[in-house]
């Protein structure tokens, strides 16, 4: 082919191209959004919508309705659905909505299309046909351009979609039923149920409160959870994550709404005054306190039931559980503490030192990739289970730290030190050890780091990680001996 017939093409190509996207794509685009009922409508331009539906009635109220919008280049009508939307009730200010299905109606809105049309000449002029004449569903809307009445008819199960007219508009529509379903629902529908929201990485100290019992907790750092009253020791933070679920789970099955002037006394008429539970939430720096105050009310309906009635800040309203669960809350610190306290990954462990009452002290180092017992290559597999072991040890009970008690630690059952690497740019290794000292009535008193915090293993428990010289050696296989026999 000939450079001339080859610019030719290109210039055919680029032809055909430039009407693509020149012509074609923005014509595609605009047939689009030609049938859109509100082409051009962002969510922050609808002011109100009343939902109604027979003796039900619903108004949202946009917060942030703003009447001009600009459209930036990096705007797509399809994603006219703000995302920082503030809707409330019409008749209850300060209720706070479930973002979700409140988006879902905007967007059924937004994305409502008249693109089916019943023909004039088969149009029924009896509009009860189509469930017109009484409507199951009437949505008013208020926004930038004016006011729209839609009334939604029945659902044409052949063709799955509802007949549908709107003011300003002749004829009857036949539209998805997403609009129906969006907003087929109550005002408690539409309410948030999860009031308490916080994530567990951004919590930096928990207060629990019942009655005259205290809990507190204080994250440091690294170091995880640390119980800090009514006694110090190191907290687990699987439990206290569990404790930060109960708390996140409080979600209302109902409201009780009330006047900022009428605070006090509903309060105290529910018992919040003096609440049964108080939890306060400090996040990190900047972050907003979470409160949660709730009490155990007595059922109006059935007296032998109880209802948890909660609030969460400074709401101007209250949360109705419909059963009791405050007790699912526990006081006893006990239940919070960490019971493996001397976990660490075995792949950071440089240098073991073991030493048993009576017995030689055993030292394994780690040199390159094989663990050595002295000079002796030790059985790689079985210093790997003392490892894990180690590792997997927990506690079964705690002492009490107050009472004035020998636990054995000076003249220790058995001591085990490791120094750990536990980052790659760490210059020295760093030891840590685990002491057990005198013989209990279910196992052995036992500390890891803090000899404050002395908890109780089991002797099954102590049996596993007290190897002995010989169980860490490889086992030495006699040679076999040939004997042969000469024929006389």
């Amino acid at each position: 082919m000939t450079g001339k017939k080859m610019l030719v093409l290109l210039l055919i190509l680029l032809g055909v191209l430039a009407y693509i996207f020149l012509y074609e794509i923005p014509k595609s685009k605009e047939k689009e959004t030609a049938d859109l009922l509100l082409k051009g409508i962002k969510e922050e331009q609808i002011q109100r919508i009343e939902i109604t539906k027979g003796d039900r009635r619903v108004s949202l109220l946009n917060k942030n309705y703003k009447p001009e919008v600009t459209f930036g280049k990096e705007d797509k009508e399809k994603d006219s659905v703000s995302k920082n939307s503030v809707w409330e009730l019409g008749n209850k200010a300060g209720a706070v909505l479930d973002t979700s299905l409140v988006q879902s109606l905007s967007t059924a809105l937004l994305d409502l299309k008249l693109d089916t049309a019943i023909p004039k000449d088969e149009l029924d002029s009896d509009l009860g046909v189509y469930g017109l004449q009484n409507p199951e569903m009437t949505i008013k809307i208020a926004y930038a351009k004016g006011e729209l009445d839609l009334r939604l008819g029945k659902k044409n199960d052949y063709v799955f979609k509802r007949y549908f007219q709107v003011s300003g508009k002749e004829g009857v529509y036949l539209i998805s039923d997403s609009l129906f379903t969006a907003a087929d629902k109550n005002e408690l529908d539409f309410r948030k149920k999860n009031l308490v929201s916080f994530s567990d990485f951004e919590v930096k100290k928990l207060n629990v409160s019942k009655g005259s019992l205290k809990l507190v907790f204080e994250k440091q750092g690294d170091e995880g959870w640390r119980i800090v009253d009514p006694i110090q020791a190191t907290g687990s933070s699987e439990k206290i994550s569990a404790l930060l679920r109960e708390v996140r789970d409080y979600k209302a099955e109902d409201f009780i709404d009330f006047l900022q002037n009428e605070a006090d006394s509903v309060l105290k008429q529910n018992r919040l005054d003096l609440p049964d539970l108080s939890v306060r939430i400090e996040r990190a720096e900047g972050a907003d306190v979470v409160q949660l105050l709730a009490s155990e009310v007595q059922d109006l309906a059935d007296a032998s039931k109880k209802t948890t009635v909660f609030r969460v800040d400074q709401l101007p309203f209250l949360g109705k559980i419909n059963r009791s669960v405050i007790s699912r809350i526990s006081m006893n610190p006990i239940d919070y503490r960490e019971k493996k306290l001397f976990s660490y990954g075995s792949d950071v462990i440089k240098k073991a030192e073991i030493e048993r009452a009576g017995q030689e002290k055993l030292v394994l180092e780690l040199e390159k990739e094989d663990w050595k017992l002295g000079s002796e290559k030790a059985d790689q597999a079985f210093v790997q289970q003392f490892y894990k072991n180690l590792s997997d040890l927990a506690a079964i009970s705690f002492a009490d730290e107050a009472q004035s008690k020998n636990f054995g630690f000076d003249t220790p059952t058995l001591k085990i030190t490791l120094w750990t690497n536990k980052f790659e740019s760490d210059e020295k290794p760093t030891p840590i050890s685990l002491v057990v000292g005198a013989e209990t009535e279910n196992g052995y008193y036992a500390f890891a780091k803090d000899p404050k915090e002395v908890f109780v293993i089991s002797k099954e428990a102590l049996k596993n990680i007290s190897p002995s010289r010989e169980t860490l050696l490889p086992v030495k296989t006699e040679p076999t001996v040939t004997v042969s026999v000469s024929p006389n």
